[in-house]
Formats: structure tokens, sequence, C-alpha cells
């Protein structure tokens, strides 16, 4: 039995520690305080310092996470699990929520253009049914190009199209507000 000495201090005899070592496992931290007579709290610390855990985390190895950002836009997540499974294999295997929760926390994020992708690459691999063109919705469009100006005076912009340069620009509006006398 577990003794208090000076200050409240808990001092643990070989017999306490073996039977929290042999007991950790199938019972629970209250149970244990209750069979010793101690709290719950002091068999917690005790348990720790002993380094016992009930459950291990497991990491994400640092290759399948730069798979999973090479390969996200491309390949779905039931695919990436299949694909994790074999590659990287953990205890509890890989689920499609581990995927999207690492994808959430590195901030990746899919577009349209990408599902639809995806979609129809497994369509083609035969894992989404088969293709049919009558039936398909067409690709979404891309996003619009980010459109780019030339300021002409601190009034005046152009917007420069594909193709044209600033120099073509300036030529052409080279008399453009100016006043012939």
């Amino acid at each position: 039995m577990a003794t208090i000495v000076k200050y409240g201090k808990v001092v643990f005899s070989d017999q306490d520690i073996q039977f929290i070592k042999g007991n950790f496992q199938t019972m629970t931290n209250q149970q244990i305080a209750d069979a010793l007579g101690l709290k719950k709290t002091i068999v917690r610390m005790k348990a720790y310092e002993l380094g016992l855990q009930r459950m291990e985390l497991e990491y994400w190895p640092i290759q399948a996470v730069e798979f999973l950002k090479a390969n996200y836009q491309t390949i779905g997540d039931r695919e990436l699990c299949r694909i994790f499974n074999k590659e990287f294999p953990k205890q509890k295997g890989w689920t499609t929520k581990h995927i999207q929760k690492k994808l959430s926390q590195l901030e990746l994020f899919r577009s349209k253009l990408d599902w639809y992708n995806i979609k129809e690459r497994n369509r083609d691999n035969g894992s989404f049914g088969k293709r049919n063109p009558d039936n398909n919705p067409p690709p979404p469009a891309p996003p619009p190009q980010k459109k780019t100006f030339f300021y002409l005076n601190p009034k005046t912009r152009i917007e420069i199209k594909p193709g044209q340069t600033i120099e073509q620009l300036k030529e052409k509006y080279s008399n453009y507000g100016k006043t012939i006398h």
C-alpha cells in the first residue's frame, strides 16, 4: 500500500508499482486509484513517470506528406487510402478521414476542376462507373486570368491583353492626351 508522508508526498512500494504496471492496460486510472486508496491524479502522474501509455500516437511519415502534397489534385481520397495502406502501413490503417484532415491541416484544397479531373480519371480506370459522354457535364471553366494594366498617366489605365507588350501600347498611345494647336 502506498504511504503518504510529510507534506502529502506519496511513496510507492515495489508492490504498488508492480500493481500499476500489471493492471494499467486492463483497469482505468480511477479503478487503480480506488484499489490503492489514492487519488486518480496521483496514479496518473506515477503511470506517466513509469512511461506507461494506453495509446501511442502514430505520426505521418515525411514521405507520406510529400506524396500527398504532390498528388492530392489528381488522386481521390479513397485511392490515396489504398496507396497509403500499401506504401506507408500503420496499425489502424488509413481512412479517408485521415486524408481529409491532413489536407485541411496543410491548407490544401481541391478546385472544381480538380474534382472533375479526379472523377474522370476514376471513370477511365473503371472505378466510378462507365463513361457516358451524353450524361457527363462539360468540364468547369478554368478560373479567369488576372488582368494586368498599363498606366498611361495617373488617371488613365489600359488593359494589357495577351500578345501585347507595354512598348506597343506606349507607341500606340504616345499622342494620347496631347492637344494640337
